[in-house]
C-alpha cells in the first residue's frame, strides 16, 4: 500500500545531466516502466504498483521518499561509475551462482569506505548527494534497504507479471547502442559532407 492515490514522482536527487547518455536512458526507462499500467492485480493494483513490486517496503508502506532514493540510484546506475558496477555484478554473480547475491555482495564491495577514494564518501552517499553539496547525506536505513531492493530486482531473471530487472538493463543497454550507432552513423555522415567534391566547390 502506499500513502498516496496518485503516482509518486519518479525524480533523482541529481537530474540525468546533459550529455550523458547513460544517465539519461536509464532514468526514462524507469520512468515510463513506473508509468505503465500493468493491469489489476491483487499485489500490484494502484497508481503505485510498478514501484511497490520493485520495492516492497518492510512495513509495508511507500512513500515519496521510497520513490526519490529508487530513481537516484538508477540515474546512478547510468554513470560510467554505475555501468562499470553492473558489469562487475555480473562478474560477481558467476563467482556465486546466485544473481540476487551476486549484486548484493558486490554492492557491499563498491560501499566500502575509504579515505582516499570520493573522499570518504561512499557510493550510496553520493548517491543521494544534493548538486553542490559539500557533505554527504545522512541515510536512513530504509534508504539502504531501498536501494538493496532495486537491485536485487534488476538481478532478477523472470517476472510473471511485470517487466523483470534483467530485461530491464537489456533495454537500457540496447538504447544507449542503439544512440550510439545513431550519433556515429550521424558524425560520419557529416563528415562526409564535409569532404565531398560538392562541398569543397561550396565558396
Amino acid at each position: 500500500m502506499s500513502k498516496a492515490n496518485q503516482a509518486f514522482q519518479h525524480t533523482p536527487v541529481r537530474p540525468a545531466r546533459e550529455g550523458c547518455l547513460g544517465e539519461q536512458v536509464f532514468l526514462k526507462n524507469w520512468q515510463e516502466l513506473l508509468a505503465q499500467d500493468n493491469g489489476y492485480h491483487p499485489d500490484f493494483d494502484g497508481p503505485n504498483g510498478m514501484l511497490m513490486h520493485v520495492v516492497s517496503p518492510g512495513d509495508g508502506i511507500l512513500t515519496q521518499r521510497h520513490a526519490t532514493v529508487a530513481a537516484s540510484l538508477v540515474r546512478w546506475l547510468g554513470t560510467n561509475n554505475g555501468l562499470g558496477f553492473l558489469q562487475k555484478a555480473d562478474l560477481m554473480c558467476d563467482v556465486i551462482g546466485d544473481k540476487e547475491e551476486g549484486y548484493i555482495a558486490e554492492w557491499a564491495l563498491e560501499n566500502r569506505r575509504s579515505s582516499t577514494t570520493n573522499s570518504g564518501v561512499r557510493t550510496l552517499e553520493a548517491v543521494m548527494m544534493e548538486p553542490g553539496a559539500v557533505k554527504p547525506p545522512k541515510l536512513s536505513a530504509d534508504d539502504c534497504e531501498t536501494m538493496e531492493q532495486v537491485l536485487m530486482w534488476l538481478a532478477s531473471p523472470h517476472s510473471v507479471y511485470v517487466v523483470s530487472g534483467q530485461d530491464f538493463l537489456k533495454k537500457c543497454r540496447s538504447d544507449i547502442e542503439a544512440c550510439l550507432r545513431e550519433e556515429r552513423s550521424r558524425l560520419r555522415a557529416a563528415r562526409g559532407l564535409a569532404t565531398s567534391p560538392e562541398s569543397a566547390m561550396q565558396p
